[in-house]
């Protein structure tokens, strides 16, 4: 989303789409804490914020991939980049 290099932090897994020229590709993709930051909903209040929030102009975001609750930051087992992520069982690798 923002182009920030996600080897040093955490990064989110979530679902969304990226355009293709004049296509949208969905599919899920890593954003890093603050682009997700911005687009959860408000901690006090607890409404979710407007679309603008989770889109820049070449992508957009939903939410986590998967159901279930929110994981704890774990680092993958391929690459060791931390990753946050809901419990689902199809998505453990």
């Amino acid at each position: 989303m923002c182009a920030v290099d996600l080897s040093r932090g955490t990064a989110y897994l979530v679902a969304g789409a990226v355009k293709r020229g004049r296509r949208a590709v969905c599919g899920t993709f890593l954003i890093c804490k603050d682009c997700y930051l911005k687009g959860t909903p408000a901690p006090v209040t607890g409404r979710t914020r407007s679309q603008a929030t989770r889109q820049t102009s070449r992508a957009w975001w939903i939410g986590l991939v998967g159901r279930g609750a929110v994981l704890a930051a774990e680092p993958c087992l391929a690459c060791g980049l931390v990753v946050v992520r809901r419990a689902e069982k199809l998505l453990r690798g």
